[in-house]
């Protein structure tokens, strides 16, 4: 039985798996959405409060764990310590209140790691990988399934929900400008010109994506691939804020009532970039392949 904590810009998850004969079987998830990339300033430091709810979630996590009698903890953080201007000081916080040694990924390691998780559950041949995370999204380009290409951009659901969007619901001219946002990030990298047709999509907010989408086509809840046109009609239909759309959001996911659209902006600008058609939604990414790599070392990030 191994668990892993993983601190993320909007998110931070507890995840129990049993391992045995080379594949993680998930026990038991947690989750808390205190969202600590709306505790960074201008200056990009993580605040004090942001930091003690941070702390006081993890705490609450490994007195799950130790209730669950599992001797081995691994935590980890993504873009919310590594994207900040005051990392070493927060994880001197963090340790000191929590007795938890904290390892900050970078964000190759943490795209390698996606592609990792994703591919120990679901062989991947060609396509790109993409997370979108709260304070940043990863991508792997990856052939004959092989990577080509990892790396992350500073640009995630709710950095740029606190950025961009001026109420609940992002309107279609702060759509656009996310979008742009993203051309522009992407634009600074020498990444493969070639189409990208099929995406496989990681994380939580792809899988909130897949939620509303399969919730609007009434299709069963272990339906996996998605149609990349789809989810641009439901992001050009719920930036309508509308009553019945704020309504039909809570209902269906309320917990990323604000980081939802932003996430599906990113989304769209991507497949739009790649050409993309299709979204393969994977179950799996960062904390199974954070286990395989760090914990279990069954597999090596280059790979191997």
């Amino acid at each position: 039985m191994y668990s892993v904590i993983d601190i993320g810009s909007n998110t931070i998850r507890l995840s129990v798996y049993e391992a045995g004969g080379g594949a993680l079987k998930p026990i038991f998830r947690e989750k808390s959405h205190i969202g600590l990339a709306g505790y960074v300033s201008s200056e990009g430091r993580l605040s004090r409060l942001g930091l003690e709810r941070a702390a006081e979630v993890i705490c609450q996590f490994c007195a799950i764990v130790h209730r669950l009698s599992i001797p081995s903890l691994a935590v980890f953080a993504t873009a919310s310590l590594r994207n900040i201007s005051n990392t070493q000081e927060a994880l001197d916080f963090l340790s000191g209140r929590t007795g938890c040694q904290i390892e900050v990924l970078s964000g190759e390691e943490e795209a390698l790691m996606d592609f990792i998780g994703a591919t120990g559950a679901f062989p991947l041949q060609d396509g790109l990988l993409v997370d979108i995370g709260g304070g940043s999204t990863e991508l792997v380009f990856f052939r004959g399934g092989a990577v080509q290409r990892a790396l992350s951009i500073p640009v995630g659901s709710l950095n740029l929900f606190h950025r961009y969007v001026s109420q609940l619901l992002p309107e279609p001219k702060e759509c656009a400008r996310i979008q742009r946002r993203v051309a522009k990030e992407l634009d600074k990298l020498d990444l493969p010109q070639d189409r990208r047709p099929m995406i496989c999509g990681v994380g939580g907010s792809v899988r909130a994506a897949g939620k509303l989408a399969r919730w609007q086509a009434d299709l069963p809840p272990d339906h996996r691939t998605l149609s990349c046109a789809v989810i641009s009609q439901l992001l050009d239909r719920f930036c309508d804020q509308r009553r019945k759309n704020l309504d039909l959001l809570l209902q269906t996911v309320p917990e990323r009532i604000h980081t939802l659209l932003p996430g599906m902006a990113v989304l769209r600008q991507i497949a739009q970039t790649f050409h993309s058609e299709t979204i393969f939604i994977s179950d799996c990414g960062v904390r199974e392949g954070y286990l395989l790599t760090r914990v279990l070392g069954t597999r090596r990030l280059d790979g191997q």
